[in-house]
């Protein structure tokens, strides 16, 4: 993880010539354990950067229990 802003926001910044599975995996176990609302995944490795950028939201279900056993996560990008 490199950056949490106020506990909502969680980002990580990549630089690689494009995002895979692992680098989505990882950055979705950030957002579930800084308990994050969103979380950017960001490759700078991109000529458009609009292009290198996961947004991923955490559904409201989280909100309801402190440890669910499934949590709902959407995927924009």
């Amino acid at each position: 993880m490199d950056l949490l802003v106020d506990s909502k926001v969680m980002i990580e910044v990549k630089s690689v010539k494009e995002l895979n599975d692992l680098h989505l995996a990882q950055a979705i176990t950030y957002v579930k354990l800084g308990k994050a609302d969103l979380g950017l995944l960001i490759n700078f490795n991109e000529r458009n950067l609009r292009t290198g950028i996961k947004r991923i939201h955490r559904g409201s279900a989280y909100a309801k229990a402190d440890v669910p056993i499934m949590d709902p996560i959407t995927i924009y990008g």
